[in-house]
This record gives C-alpha cells, structure tokens and sequence, in this order.
C-alpha cells in the first residue's frame, strides 16, 4: 500500500489535520453572545473587553482590555482562566440589527476572524448559521403531562419537531426533516 499522503496529494487534495475550526467562534441567542473556550484562549483571556457592532456592515467586534477604566469596558474573563465568556447584549439591539433571526426556534453560531496579535475578534453576523434550539426537560415533561391528562386523541408529532434535540444547521434541516428525525428517534 502506497503512502496515503502522497496518495490524497496526487490527487490534489491538501492536507488538513483538523476538521473543527473553532479558534475563534460565538454562539449568539436572544440573552446574549457565548464566546468559544478557544477564542477566549487565543484572546489571552482578557479581564475586560470592547465590544463595537456596525450597523451598515452587520459586523461584531469584541476587543480585549487591560481593566475597567477603558470606557464602555465590559467584564469577560475571572481570573485569567481560559473558560467560556458572555457578553449580554439586548435581544432589541440583536433583533434591530438582525430582524430575520428567530431566536424562538433558533441560535446562531458565527465563526470570526483574530487579529491584530489576538486582541480584536471579528464576526460577520451575515455568515451566521441556524441551529434549532434544543427542547428544555420543563417543556418536554410540561407536553407529557398535557398530553396524558388531554381526553383527545395525540395528533402525529411532524417529522421536523424531535429534531430540536441535536444540533442541526437550519439549512439541513429544511432539506430534508425526516432523515434527522429518524437520527433523533433511534
């Protein structure tokens, strides 16, 4: 058997050893933008942060601070331990400055771009990706209950609902709801 690099690069394909590209990523929902342990990690875990938003160009940008006295200064990382990071942000100002985002049924995760030695991270809200929010224990257990107390007859679940469970692009989603129902069931 031949060397299986040489193999994949005569055939012109490139090399690449990881598939998971989260250097520097933000999951954002209606109570605010979560940063990835690696952004945070890469931006040397800053005690403060600036965080800019440009309305024309739908960008974020979170920028590390030295301490508190910087104005607009907002509290990101204790202790300098590499963790994951919050920045509340208004679901107003997300919905303003996002109005076809469903934060009902959706989060949205956005991979940026780090510069500047790490201390500025970038995200063009345009290139988001839907995610179906999971369903939460209260309400799975709070549709049991209606369902066994109701008198009627269960109508058949869709095929797109059990699919709230997994982390599923929108896109996919919607390409075909049945193939990842049928994930979900099994």
């Amino acid at each position: 058997m031949s060397n299986p690099v040489d193999l994949l690069k005569s055939k012109g394909y490139s090399i690449f050893s990881d598939t998971k590209n989260d250097d520097c990523q933000i999951t954002i929902n209606a109570n605010g933008i979560n940063f990835s342990i690696k952004t945070v990690e890469n931006m040397k875990c800053p005690p403060f942060v600036l965080c800019g938003i440009n309305r024309e160009t739908k960008m974020f940008s979170v920028a590390s601070c030295p301490d508190e006295s910087v104005e607009g200064a907002l509290p990101f990382v204790k202790n300098g331990k590499p963790t994951t990071a919050r920045v509340g942000i208004s679901s107003v100002i997300l919905k303003s400055l996002m109005p076809e985002w469903d934060f009902d049924h959706f989060y949205y995760k956005v991979l940026g771009v780090l510069s500047n030695d790490n201390q500025l991270a970038e995200f063009d809200f345009k290139k988001a990706v839907p995610f179906a929010r999971r369903k939460s224990k209260s309400v799975e257990s709070e549709a049991k209950a209606v369902s066994e107390t109701s008198a009627e007859e269960p109508t058949a679940e869709p095929a797109s609902e059990g699919v709230a469970d997994k982390d599923v692009p929108a896109a996919d989603l919607a390409e075909n709801p049945a193939e990842f129902a049928s994930e979900v069931s099994e």
